[in-house]
């Protein structure tokens, strides 16, 4: 889909709003006409050029009437910019990060966070100087079209002139025009390389510090700047370029055009009021060549400002980006997951395969069943696949093959393979900047019972009492206040207080010692939900229902626990492996 038309769907989305801007601007720009025909009465009576059809003082009050009616209504178009920015601006940046949100997990971003928030606001900000300059524009054009036709009637020659600059500045964009984009992007690329620079740098601290690398580390961040520097004044000026050639093009057709009407009033052509309504219009028609330029310079950044908003998207469409949809603060989310499923019966994975790009690692024709109500814990060496294979259960990567929910096939996982359906604790879980309450609840309303259960399940009490603010303690970046025990537990935690059907953890409670892990894992065990867990310990194998070994990728048994020791020489070794480690 061409910018052009990404740009009609978002004028689309409110199209009363959009049109009452266009035609008040419209009305602003046309304005002018009213107090230029106003100033030629008043001079071709003074001059007696004309018969007066209105008083001097009647002349003067229409015009000081035109000019606050004027005022008005920029105060009524600002508030129009201000409604439809606000839209436009809300609608792309709720499909941006709809679409980042439903994407598989993996793969969610090929750019940087910091790289995806230049776009969140820069890129939004050109569009929306884009569609500013476009309602500029038609206003304009309007003017000029209404304006022309009337200075025509005055002196053909003259008013032709008018046409010189304006085919001058559409060949100077012609000529410019692939610069202009290459510019736009090369400026761009070197602020996301200075926004990824500095996430990164903030997030390594301590690995600088410890390598005593703070030198190297400002001299980069200094070249990155230096390369930022370049690119953004070769931008600034080339278009400030542009922009002188815009202005002394206009200059000098004004120039020529004013010694053309002064032959004419010599000859008698013109009256004193002719005159001054045609340098009255001319000095707002003129404009419109550049005006007309820098909306055609603005349409391309606009246009490299989509397609970087387009790589956030990964493999949707781009209509995806101006897909209509509420905006309103208090309007439900629709982040949800597509339908609550039934109650869970069995769960059935066939022939699950994922295989990473570029690479022979991944999963491979995964077939299994769970029971409701089971205790599944899928076991296996390091690099066996684990995490890939409840990675692409979950819809987090964009695997093959087919998952049953009572026998009806889920379409989409990524987007029905959330709470109340399923819940996900990763193996290394991730917290915010906030307090421990912030953490668990993610700004959803939690019954206090429902919390308190949570906490003394996820065995976090005694912690909990040990803290200086209890649930209102801040965690700082990541949880960075919590030891590593805390963090799992807390994002333990987290899943308990959604209760879901299917609860999937990847070895969340590797950080806590044997007796504690244990006793955590009764606990959650008692509860009502199927569980499928991926660990090697031995204390949540003997808790299992059932164990699925996986070797390279593919399932190398599955059974009993009692039986695979028995029969599977990869379990074998694994128990054998993780009771040495434990007596260590």
């Amino acid at each position: 889909m061409k910018s052009w038309q990404l740009m009609l769907r978002l004028m689309r989305y409110r199209p009363a709003l959009y049109g009452f801007g266009v035609f008040v601007w419209s009305i602003f720009f046309m304005w002018p006409l009213l107090p230029g025909l106003i100033n030629r009465a008043i001079f071709d009576q003074l001059s007696g050029a004309a018969p007066a059809v209105f008083g001097i003082w009647t002349l003067v009050a229409l015009l000081v009437t035109s000019e606050l009616s004027r005022r008005l209504l920029t105060q009524l178009g600002t508030a129009m910019d201000i409604a439809v920015q606000y839209n436009i601006a809300g609608l792309l940046r709720k499909n941006m990060l709809k679409r980042i949100l439903a994407q598989p997990g993996a793969q969610a971003l090929y750019e940087s966070s910091s790289a995806a928030i230049n776009s969140f606001r820069d890129d939004v900000e050109e569009i929306l100087t884009f569609s500013v300059w476009l309602l500029d524009v038609l206003g304009h054009v309007l003017f000029s079209v209404i304006a022309v036709g009337i200075l025509l009637n005055i002196d053909l020659r003259i008013t032709l002139v008018i046409l010189i600059p304006l085919l001058i500045v559409v060949s100077a964009f012609t000529v410019a025009n692939q610069r202009i984009q290459r510019f736009r992007k090369a400026s761009r690329a070197a602020t996301s390389n200075v926004s990824n620079f500095l996430g990164e740098l903030f997030g390594s601290i301590q690995t600088i510090k410890v390598a005593n690398a703070e030198s190297a580390v400002v001299a980069h961040f200094q070249q990155l700047n230096d390369q930022r520097r370049q690119v953004m004044v070769n931008d600034r000026v080339f278009t400030a370029l542009l922009n002188s050639v815009y202005a002394n093009t206009i200059s000098l057709g004004t120039g020529m055009i004013l010694l053309l009407a002064g032959e004419a009033m010599r000859n008698g052509n013109f009256s004193v009021g002719d005159f001054s309504l045609f340098v009255y219009y001319f000095a707002m028609v003129t404009r419109l060549p550049s005006l007309i330029g820098l909306l055609l310079t603005h349409s391309k950044q606009a246009g490299v400002s989509f397609q970087r908003m387009q790589a956030l998207l990964n493999e949707d469409p781009a209509a995806a980006l101006v897909e209509h949809g509420p905006i309103a603060p208090n309007s439900p989310a629709d982040f949800g997951p597509t339908s609550v499923l039934p109650r869970l019966q069995r769960l059935a994975v066939q022939d699950l395969s994922y295989c990473y790009p570029q690479s022979q690692a991944g999963v491979q024709a995964i077939n299994f069943s769970i029971e409701q109500g089971q205790f599944v814990v899928i076991t296996g060496k390091v690099g066996s696949g684990k995490t890939t294979l409840v990675r692409a259960l979950l819809g987090l990567l964009p695997a093959s093959g087919r998952l049953l929910w009572n026998d009806q096939p889920i379409i989409n996982p990524a987007e029905q393979c959330i709470p109340p359906n399923c819940a996900y604790t990763p193996q290394v879980p991730r917290l915010f900047s906030g307090s421990l309450h912030e953490n668990m609840s993610l700004g959803l309303t939690i019954a206090e019972i429902q919390r308190a259960q949570a906490i003394k399940t996820s065995m976090l009490e005694t912690d909990l009492a040990s803290m200086p603010a209890g649930l209102d303690t801040e965690l700082g970046t990541r949880g960075v206040r919590l030891s590593g025990g805390q963090l799992q537990r807390t994002a333990l935690a987290r899943m308990l207080v959604r209760p879901s059907q299917l609860m999937v953890v990847d070895d969340c409670s590797s950080a806590l010692d044997a007796p504690t892990e244990r006793q955590l894992w009764q606990g959650l065990r008692q509860l009502s939900s199927t569980w499928l867990v991926v660990s090697h310990r031995r204390a949540l194998l003997q808790l299992a229902d059932w164990v699925i070994v996986l070797d390279a990728g593919r399932i190398a048994a599955q059974g009993r626990l009692a039986d695979l020791l028995q029969t599977s020489p990869v379990m074998q070794q694994l128990w054998q492996i993780e009771a040495r480690s434990e007596v260590v």
